[in-house]
């Protein structure tokens, strides 16, 4: 039984999949480091105590492709909540209403999954609503597994003495809203 006061949310868990693995393409040391860190963080998902809580956006069809990921998404689904949310940040944050108006009374927050950008990322986007919405009756944190583009580009430069020869931020889509 998962203990209510604790709550661990995966934030679009496709995106652990072909997208982390896209921006880690530049070297097979980072795709390695990648695919350790995206292990962990499933792990973490699946072993925490709290109740476990997914947010689904685009690109489900690649979780079965990656069994680590696939098992995360699976154990929310069977043991907590699962709300559907888009990258935008008005659906991240009515996703993080949902996540408060299920769970109150919550008094610890794990927030992990992709990106967990320093501005914009959209673990980030969904802690920072959570925080919100908790004011100092819950501890909202970011897992230190949750991989950043930023620090993408950070691991590329130390690993090379260079910056990445390309811009990893994603473009944003087109399509109209």
């Amino acid at each position: 039984m998962s203990d209510p006061a604790q709550l661990v949310v995966l934030v679009h868990p496709a995106s652990l999949c072909g997208s982390l693995m896209f921006h880690y393409a530049a070297s097979s040391s980072l795709r390695a480091a990648a695919r350790d860190n995206r292990r962990h963080l499933c792990d973490e998902v699946v072993r925490h105590p709290g109740v476990p809580i997914v947010i689904l956006g685009e690109n489900g069809d690649e979780i079965p492709e990656v069994p680590e990921v696939s098992a995360a998404v699976n154990h929310c689904q069977a043991h907590g909540l699962t709300i559907e949310a888009g990258p935008w940040g008005s659906e991240l944050k009515r996703a993080a209403a949902k996540i408060h108006a299920a769970h109150p009374a919550a008094k610890t927050v794990l927030v992990t999954g992709a990106w967990a950008d320093r501005k914009d990322g959209c673990v980030t986007t969904v802690a920072d609503a959570l925080r919100a919405k908790y004011g100092n009756s819950a501890a909202v944190t970011i897992s230190a597994f949750a991989p950043s583009l930023d620090s993408i580009e950070e691991e590329f430069a130390e690993a090379f003495g260079e910056p990445l020869p390309v811009k990893t931020t994603p473009r944003r889509s087109t399509r109209s809203r």
